[in-house]
């Protein structure tokens, strides 16, 4: 039972540290976007972002970065509507890094 117990907690503390990019909404006066891109250097990789919506209807970027590799990373986000006439935004910078996890300490098996 213990053993069961313990790699719950194991399974769940892995899943708290999960990190997120996530902005606040549009305003709810201006387009919405569509889409957005980050595009990360050197590469260039680029990848869609996720956008949520609201309760009430505005857009969020909300992308996962648990698959983020260590190191330093520096992402060039930009978002568009598929309005017609409504060009893209302005390039955002974001930096950030990702550190490595420690392995647990303090750890013994007992008999």
């Amino acid at each position: 039972m213990m053993r069961v117990l313990f790699a719950l907690l194991l399974l769940f503390s892995a899943q708290a540290h999960a990190f997120f990019l996530v902005s606040d909404p549009w305003p709810a006066g201006g387009p919405q976007p569509d889409v957005c891109t980050a595009t990360e250097q050197p590469g260039p990789t680029t990848r869609d972002l996720t956008l949520g919506i609201t309760e009430t209807g505005l857009k969020y970027i909300h992308a996962d970065l648990s698959n983020a590799t260590p190191g330093h990373h520096v992402w060039s986000i930009v978002c568009a509507s598929n309005t017609p006439g409504i060009l893209p935004s302005t390039a955002v910078t974001f930096p950030f890094d990702v550190g490595v996890t420690p392995a647990p300490a303090n750890l013994r098996l007992v008999p």
